[in-house]
C-alpha cells in the first residue's frame, strides 16, 4: 500500500486494516531522533582520513543521494565511519578500488550524521601514500 508517497507492507490483512482506519497514528513525526540534517548555513568543511570500504558491504549503509548505489566509506581512526557521496561519478578509481582499503584523506561538508555514521558532500578526495 502507497500512502503519501512512502510504502507500506503489512504482516496481514488485519495490520492493514488498523493502519488505514487511523495512518496518523503510524505516521513518522517531525523528528528523527538519533540523526540531524545540517542546514546549509549550519554546514561545516571537515577534512579527514581512514581507510576506504563500501559502504553497504562493510557497514550496511548507503549513500543519501544515491541510494542504488553501494557507496564509498571512509572509516577513521575515531571509528566514525564517513560516506562520501557522488563517490561512483566523481571518483571513480578510487571507488573502484574501495575494497583494497585505500588509505584516503576527504574533505567535505557535512550532510548528515547518525550515531557513528557521516554522510559527507565531498571538495576533495585524495589517496595518500
Amino acid at each position: 500500500m502507497i500512502h503519501k508517497g512512502l510504502r507500506y507492507q503489512f504482516p496481514g490483512a488485519d495490520q492493514m486494516k488498523m493502519f488505514i482506519a487511523n495512518p496518523a497514528k503510524y505516521e513518522q513525526k517531525e523528528s528523527t531522533a538519533g540523526a540531524s540534517v545540517a542546514s546549509p548555513e549550519t554546514t561545516q568543511l571537515v577534512s579527514i582520513e581512514g581507510r576506504s570500504g563500501c559502504a553497504a558491504c562493510d557497514h550496511g549503509v548507503h549513500p543519501i543521494r544515491d541510494g542504488g548505489q553501494l557507496g564509498l566509506a571512509v572509516k577513521s581512526q575515531d571509528g566514525k565511519v564517513y560516506i562520501v557521496e557522488g563517490a561512483h561519478r566523481d571518483y571513480k578509481n578510487t571507488y573502484e578500488g574501495r575494497f583494497d582499503g585505500l588509505p584516503l584523506k576527504v574533505t567535505g561538508s557535512v550532510l548528515k550524521e547518525s550515531g557513528q555514521f557521516v554522510w559527507l558532500d565531498p571538495k576533495d578526495v585524495t589517496v595518500v601514500n
